[in-house]
């Protein structure tokens, strides 16, 4: 349920490099950030400027990996409900559209993170290949209840039948 570590070696290093590009020239620094915050702060300021990616494959001095740059390009963010895992992938569920999607950790299941299911957050997911991976920025973590846990599992019930659920991208 996790990308090759091949495959997620090459995001995690584009995507960082790509980040810390943003964090330096666009994020005031008023506090001192640890990495994973400089990390998410650049993420939040690059969906609102998407153009930012091209400004740094124009100007990086970094070898760059289309393919990622590629996957970067296709990242969404926002709140996701991680419903619960199958065997071959965990179910994200888009609280605000009615749409679920078959994710794929880049390192680690996504169990294996929280330690549970039924887990609202703020997250990342991009197109890696033919399969959605989440970015592993996570934030904002809060544990649902039994009965929100069972009317997200109606909502992705529906999106099946409705044809939302995306198990595969179309890249």
């Amino acid at each position: 349920m996790v990308v090759s570590k091949e495959l997620a070696s090459r995001f995690i290093e584009q995507f960082k490099n790509f980040l810390l590009f943003v964090y330096e020239r666009h994020i005031e620094k008023s506090n001192e950030h640890d990495l994973l915050e400089k990390l998410v702060l650049a993420r939040n300021y690059y969906v609102e400027n998407k153009s930012i990616l091209d400004a740094y494959v124009k100007t990086t001095n970094n070898e760059l990996d289309i393919e990622m740059i590629e996957s970067i390009k296709t990242l969404r963010t926002g709140t996701w409900v991680y419903l619960r895992d199958t065997t071959k992938y965990s179910i994200f569920v888009n609280p605000d559209i009615p749409q679920s999607f078959a994710v794929l950790g880049l390192t680690d299941r996504i169990r294996s993170i929280f330690g549970t299911s039924g887990i609202v957050m703020k997250a990342g997911i991009v197109n890696i290949g033919k399969v959605y991976v989440c970015d592993g920025l996570i934030s904002d973590l809060v544990q649902l209840g039994k009965n929100y846990k069972t009317e997200f599992n109606e909502i992705h019930k529906q999106n099946k039948e409705n044809g939302t659920f995306f198990k595969q991208c179309n890249a």
